[in-house]
């Protein structure tokens, strides 16, 4: 697109910065310096991609410098579990029951004494989150919760049971002109960040349409008519579905990647333009595009703690295959890797294609025994 891209992070070395022209030291929720950085490189758009916690910066920056981006206000609601619960209630949309915890309090009850989650509000890839099935989890997991919330309280909520799903779209004129649904899996219990996705997502009648009814009127009420957004749903056994969570960007989990693979089309691509001020263009790019065949993100992961060990020739011998459209390790063999708590506990990812489901969950098996990826207890002290 023949843009100098400009990123910044809290880490001294993120994955991202060897695709930066620049790139700051810089934590994305420290708004002041954020916006210095954007004035000194005087940026021509803004993106907050995969994660919540900047797209308050995002909005910010925007403000700042002029630029094409969510509202303070709506950023704000969408981005704090208790404020979109509460904005839910306020516009007669369709939510869950909750009570929100102010920073230091704990929950001494669950939802109707029924399964509940405890969340951080201000907290994304599932960092904190918990299912309690129980009065008793909640002195043994709470704490885990708490640790995420730096300042900014939790929620405790029904857990609804259903299927999981996840909307990957963009808005334009205040219509989703594109969205591709997929079937969401969560760790197992009680974590629930998401380790995979397949599409296409077998879904009752009627529910897709009313999904995207429901996120269109969500972002009506603050006020967004366009752009990339990301939404978790789940849909109750009657075929109701609920929004989890939503926010007006780009998601995580190499859902860009899936799109490509799927839909044929590069919906971050459409969120640059957006960014630039081009949001007809962006959906330009979408419209129309139709999934063909099927494809499924994996994310790897370990369930303890301990070395990662994996074939490297398998390695480089999967990623020339055409039914493998990316593949990523973040950790070499031989690495310390710790279990799976959160999206930032990933080792890396796997994005598949084939012509039906069933053909591409062939394929994740072929990955896995090609890799050879494992984990072996570590028995030593760290």
């Amino acid at each position: 697109m023949g843009l100098e891209v400009v990123v910044i992070d809290m880490h001294e070395s993120p994955p991202a910065h060897i695709h930066a022209d620049h790139f700051f030291q810089c934590n994305t929720s420290d708004i002041s310096q954020a916006i210095d950085i954007a004035r000194e490189c005087k940026v021509d758009g803004v993106l907050s991609p995969a994660t919540d916690i900047a797209v308050m910066t995002q909005a910010a920056i925007a403000e700042a410098l002029n630029l094409v981006a969510p509202t303070a206000m709506a950023a704000a609601v969408l981005t704090d579990k208790s404020a979109f619960r509460r904005h839910c209630e306020e516009g007669q949309i369709p939510g869950v029951r909750w009570r929100s915890l102010s920073e230091g309090s704990k929950p001494d009850r669950l939802i109707d004494g029924r399964a509940s989650i405890v969340k951080p509000n201000r907290a994304s890839g599932g960092r904190g989150a918990r299912k309690l099935n129980c009065k008793s989890d909640i002195h043994r997991i709470w704490p885990e919760c708490a640790r995420e919330t730096n300042g900014h309280g939790a929620l405790i909520e029904e857990w609804v049971e259903g299927q999981q799903l996840t909307i990957e779209g963009y808005l334009f004129d205040g219509r989703l002109i594109f969205d591709a649904f997929t079937e969401r899996m969560p760790m197992d219990e009680p974590y629930v960040g998401t380790i995979a996705h397949d599409a296409p997502a077998s879904t009752g009648v009627g529910v897709r349409d009313r999904v995207i009814e429901l996120v269109e009127r969500v972002y009506r009420t603050v006020g967004i008519t366009s752009g990339p957004i990301d939404a978790d749903i789940v849909v109750r056994p009657n075929n109701e579905p609920v929004i989890l969570e939503t926010s007006p960007r780009l998601g995580g989990n190499d859902l860009c990647q899936l799109i490509k693979a799927g839909w044929g089309v590069d919906i971050a691509q459409a969120a640059i333009l957006h960014a630039l001020g081009k949001a007809e263009d962006g959906a330009r790019l979408l419209a129309g595009a139709r999934q063909k065949g099927a494809c499924c993100v994996r994310i790897l992961h370990s369930k303890t703690d301990g070395i990662l060990k994996y074939d490297e020739a398998g390695l480089d011998h999967l990623r020339a295959e055409n039914w493998v459209s990316s593949l990523n390790v973040d950790y070499t063999p031989g690495s310390r890797v710790p279990a799976f708590q959160s999206g930032r506990d990933r080792i890396g990812s796997i994005v598949l294609a084939d012509v039906s489901i069933s053909a591409v969950m062939t394929r994740v098996q072929q990955a896995y025994d090609r890799l050879n990826f494992h984990i072996e207890e570590n028995l030593s002290p760290v």
